[in-house]
């Protein structure tokens, strides 16, 4: 092997190197096995990280045992989903392309762990690894997300070209083993790319083959919102504007109020862009409205920071830069640095256009500094350390000018601050073009396709006892619709006897403790395909899996409240003798679920009425009410 001594070079060789040898793979390379296949059409549409991993574990049982191929993938996915598999390494009788894999594996599960700790270059560093040695393993999915992952960060980089021949290796994966899901992705994404690169008819047709292929509504509303970007980036807001409203109307149906904020957002930029002030006040106020009463606090600081820059095209600086600082400090709270650096220039541009010049110079000054503490902590690559130093001469040079024109301001003649002002919000338009060319509409378009856990949880979990909530309950029902293995379910709705009185006698922090060992005891006493749903206050509502059999299903039951009756809750500094009464029914799943759950609630009164501490529902239709 020759020892390259240029590391730019030598990765110029190496991206167009890769092609070609892409080329030359066998149809067993470019397939899925029985057992990746499986995994895959199982996988595609769970979105709970929880089932994700319990459909893993099940899985690699079913197929048990694996080649050393399977088992590399394996391997990535214990890695990533934070599961316990019987891991198997390379050993001698492992071929080439077997060890390869086993370190593609081990570069994508680096990949990951330096992302989640917003360690974005060492991530970059390791997916460039993975990518570069694609064409020299044998397993397809980790050679698709390979492709897949180094697409993500060439659009995040710029570098288009690369992007786009990173998802030919996508479609052909996917086209090879018939994953119309996956060559949606593959599509989507290259539309992206060739919208960065202002090919807006190509990125079009893409953007519409990804709509086609989309198997679920939660990929095509995803698919549709990257539709709306392109649109609006093209400068085709009429357009953009009417699928946003076909998309609020498919959010009418669904209730997914993630989604209209994400429209929503998307409408307010386009609004504020083209001068629509009376529209773009109303719509930020709804969103406003909505994720404070619905949504995760990410996403009412991304409503504030909208509503803020709204108020402030009209004039109102104080209500605007309240609800600024507000977003600002959740963001910098919770560690979104690199949204609050995009934050600062768009704030910084409009606070020149509405002539608070060294406001927005402090501001500017605010971003620049962010950028270069991130910048250090980032571990670039070299050539990410080139653009880097460019980006940042470019901002010296911005800065350099805001001071001047500021100093220039408070010791000349009033009648020149328009000038300086309009030479000052000239750089900062110019800013908006290199790292954060992208904040405009994507900043929340690419939180769902991101997967971000910390996110995912948050809005799909209680964040007093960890269990599930409403939301989260009725979107996993959607899904065990759609099993081929399922067709009933059990549904207890439990309520923590009085509950109020220990409230009022020993108070919140203790009732709130007792809340958390309950939901820590219904956990043990279930399965991994059961849920735990935080209902509303002190009631829980417990779904359980079953067979055809009414004793294991008693069993089941009997075995919860058990669990919680087996000894006293120690809740601050007392010992408290707790239980619980229950409604219960096994329901179909094909039926009305809200109906069910009703029913349910009235057995669950039923058994406070007759004295608490029980449990009485149907384990069957055709049998009579049962107290357990």
């Amino acid at each position: 092997m020759v020892r390259c001594r240029n590391q730019l070079v030598c990765l110029t060789l190496l991206m167009a190197s890769f092609s070609v040898v892409a080329q030359e793979l066998d149809a067993s390379m470019r397939q899925y096995t029985k057992f990746e296949a499986a995994l895959e059409n199982q996988l595609k549409t769970i979105h709970d990280s929880e089932q994700y991993a319990a459909t893993v574990k099940s899985l690699a049982q079913e197929y048990a045992p694996h080649s050393l191929r399977e088992q590399a993938y394996l391997n990535y996915l214990a890695c990533v989903n934070n599961i316990e598999l019987r891991s198997v390494r390379d050993s001698d009788k492992a071929t080439l392309l077997e060890r390869n894999n086993f370190a593609v594996a081990e570069s994508l599960c680096e990949q990951n762990r330096f992302n989640n700790a917003g360690e974005s270059g060492k991530a970059y560093d390791r997916v460039l690894v993975a990518y570069s040695m694609q064409s020299e393993v044998s397993s397809a999915p980790l050679r698709y997300l390979s492709a897949y992952l180094y697409t993500s960060e060439s659009i995040k980089k710029a570098r288009f070209a690369e992007g786009i021949e990173a998802t030919r290796i996508m479609l052909a994966i996917a086209k090879e083993s018939h994953f119309q899901h996956l060559q949606s992705q593959a599509y989507s994404l290259r539309a992206l790319l060739q919208n960065d690169l202002k090919e807006f008819d190509r990125a079009l047709q893409n953007i519409d083959r990804a709509i086609e292929l989309a198997e679920t509504t939660y990929a095509r509303s995803n698919r549709l919102l990257d539709k709306g970007y392109i649109l609006s980036y093209a400068g085709r807001n009429e357009e953009a504007i009417a699928l946003y409203e076909d998309l609020l109307q498919l959010e009418s149906s669904q209730g997914d109020y993630e989604l209209k904020l994400i429209v929503w957002s998307n409408l307010h930029y386009i609004y504020m862009n083209t001068g629509q002030v009376e529209k773009n006040l109303a719509l930020t106020q709804d969103m406003l409205n909505l994720a404070e009463a619905k949504a995760s606090p990410y996403y009412v600081a991304a409503a504030k920071m909208s509503r803020a820059y709204a108020l402030l095209d009209t004039g109102q600086y104080d209500r605007a830069s309240k609800l600024f600082n507000e977003a600002d400090q959740w963001y910098l709270a919770n560690g979104y640095d690199l949204r609050t650096a995009e934050g600062y220039e768009d704030w910084a541009r409009l606070l020149q256009e509405q002539s608070y010049s060294k406001e927005a110079y402090s501001y500017l000054k605010k971003s620049i500094e962010l950028y270069r503490e991130l910048e250090s902590n980032d571990g670039h690559s070299e050539s990410d350390t080139i653009a880097a130093l460019l980006e940042a001469e470019q901002k010296q040079q911005a800065l350099a000018q805001a001071e001047q024109s500021i100093a220039f301001m408070e010791a000349r003649q009033r009648a020149q601050i328009q000038l300086i002002a309009a030479i000052v919000a000239g750089a900062l338009l110019t800013l908006t073009i290199g790292l954060f060319a992208h904040f405009r509409l994507k900043r929340l378009n690419r939180a769902l396709d991101s997967a971000n856990a910390a996110l995912e949880h948050e809005n799909h979990h209680d964040p007093l006892t960890g269990a599930h909530n409403r939301r989260y309950f009725y979107r996993f029902l959607e899904d065990e619709k759609l099993r081929d293995d399922r067709d009933k379910a059990f549904i207890g709705l439990i309520d923590i006897d009085h509950f109020k009185t220990l409230n009022d006698t020993y108070g919140h922090d203790v009732g709130d403790e007792v809340l958390q060992i309950l939901v820590k005891r219904l956990k043990h006493a279930t399965k991994s395909d059961d849920k735990v749903i935080r209902w509303g206050g002190e009631e829980f509502l417990i779904y359980l899996a079953v067979n055809d059999s009414i004793d294991s299903t008693r069993l089941a039951l009997q075995r919860i409240i058990a669990e919680v009756n087996s000894q006293p809750f120690s809740a601050g500094q007392h010992v408290l003798a707790v239980t619980i009464s229950m409604g219960f029914k096994v329901v179909e799943l094909s039926s009305d679920i809200h109906h069910e759950v009703k029913q349910v609630d009235n057995y669950l009164y039923q058994a406070k009425r007759e004295g608490r501490q029980r449990a009485i529902g149907q384990f069957n239709e055709e049998l009579a009410l049962e107290q357990i």
